[in-house]
């Protein structure tokens, strides 16, 4: 939660839209790049896309909280967990191994948009995690 305390701030009725609008929207490229180490390409919708995202945590985050209960996952699920990430660390997966029974966590040296920074390497990591899947899959299928 100490990484995450952005997101009781989404939850404020009028707060987060407006501060999205007037505050952080005009340094997020500035942010971005800071929080990376590197600059980055912002789309040209990134305002609309954090008024959009900040209703995302709204309806997902807030709700799943107040009433949270155990779910355990019956399909395989695989994390790549950005060691730099700001936001997002080790401690988040950490709870998940006991609710997941076919989990795999791969870190790296990354921060927390990862998928822009390190693309490469997150493609190798999902593909090296779907790939022998998708074999078995079709051996299955064919010996059928």
């Amino acid at each position: 939660m100490r990484r995450s305390w952005y997101i009781g701030a989404f939850d404020l009725p009028w707060l987060a839209p407006l501060g999205w609008r007037y505050v952080p929207a005009r340094r997020w490229p500035a942010t971005l790049a800071r929080l990376e180490g590197e600059t980055l390409a912002v789309a040209p919708t990134w305002r609309e896309d954090g008024r959009h995202g900040i209703k995302l945590y709204r309806a997902n985050i807030g709700p799943r909280l107040a009433r949270s209960r155990q779910r355990p996952a019956t399909v395989p699920a695989h994390f790549i967990v950005p060691l730099r990430d700001p936001f997002f660390g080790r401690g988040l997966v950490a709870g998940t191994k006991a609710r997941v029974d076919d989990l795999t966590i791969d870190e790296i040296d990354a921060g927390h948009w990862a998928m822009a920074t390190h693309a490469p390497q997150v493609a190798r990591l999902i593909d090296a995690y779907i790939a022998p899947r998708t074999r078995r899959a079709a051996a299955t299928d064919t010996a059928s």
